[in-house]
């Protein structure tokens, strides 16, 4: 079955909503996404998705990045690698100040 990772980034509840919240998506899809997937194809990455809530004012969310694996044992090889994810939270900076929350799952059922 599926097995999923998500990379929520959840806005600040603190946040002046008179300003726009730090988020460069440029940055993010061609540099962050771009070297994170390169990364992480080799290990069997099946599909990838990027959503932005940033219009959404009632959302707790910014961005949700989405990774999806064959299986968990591809999704544990792909982020097992201390180097990549350390040089991928590193890049945070490069893109937002927010703090990202990520979760992982087996997908129950798609269509």
């Amino acid at each position: 079955m599926t097995f999923t990772v998500s990379v929520i980034y959840p806005k600040p509840t603190t946040h002046d909503l008179s300003q726009p919240i730090r988020f460069d998506f440029d940055y993010y899809l061609n540099k962050h996404v771009a070297g994170a997937i390169a990364l992480q194809k080799p290990f069997g990455l099946l599909s990838w998705r990027v959503v932005s809530f940033l219009d959404d004012p009632a959302s707790p969310f910014a961005v949700q990045t989405t990774l999806d694996w064959p299986d968990e044992e591809s999704a544990s090889k792909a982020l097992g690698n201390e180097k990549a994810m350390r040089e991928m939270a590193e890049d945070l900076r490069n893109f937002t100040d927010l703090e990202p929350v990520v979760v992982k799952g087996r997908v129950m059922e798609a269509t």
